[in-house]
């Protein structure tokens, strides 16, 4: 409340009762930020009634999300559409919360990598310990960068191997 000529970056606000909330500040940078929020209070992921930036240029490198772009905030509930693949919503413009960005919005709203598990196949369906189990996974990268991906096997609440998969623009393993 009454803060001016700050830049928020780089955080995550989840599950937050009121996300963030920007009553009587002016002139503050919001940008890379992580809103989940979808019970929150009266804002949900944010208010603001004042004069505020919730993006900056698109730059390269590498924002909160995985993309390959610097721009806005990833928002739970933007509804937009990517429709070149570069990682930064194109459609419902400017994302505003409903309204509770009462002057502008995020005119670069950040959406998450659009990859998909595609099929896991097992050459058991029990096993027993002391015995081996072998898992085939295929994901597929459906954006026009690439993206790395962490696949995680557990056994129950065991971790039995995570590997890092990488997947080039438009391919898949």
């Amino acid at each position: 409340f009454n803060s001016d000529n700050n830049t928020i970056t780089n955080n995550a606000v989840i599950y937050s009762s009121s996300g963030i909330f920007l009553g009587s500040s002016n002139y503050n940078l919001i940008y890379n930020n992580f809103f989940n929020n979808p019970s929150g209070g009266a804002g949900g992921n944010a208010w603001d009634n004042g004069v505020n930036f919730w993006n900056i240029t698109r730059t390269p490198g590498v924002n909160i999300v995985g993309g390959p772009y610097l721009g806005g905030n990833y928002w739970h509930d933007y509804t937009g559409n990517d429709l070149d693949g570069d990682g930064i919503g194109d459609t419902n413009l400017p994302y505003n919360n409903t309204g509770q960005i009462q002057s502008g919005g995020d005119w670069l709203p950040l959406v998450s990598p659009n990859t998909a598990v595609t099929s896991v196949i097992t050459n058991k369906t029990a096993v027993g310990q002391g015995y081996s189990l072998n898992i085939n996974i295929a994901v597929a990268n459906y954006c026009n960068y690439a993206v790395t991906l962490s696949v995680t096997v557990y056994a129950n609440t065991t971790i039995i191997q995570t590997q890092a998969v990488v997947l080039t623009n438009r391919t898949s393993t």
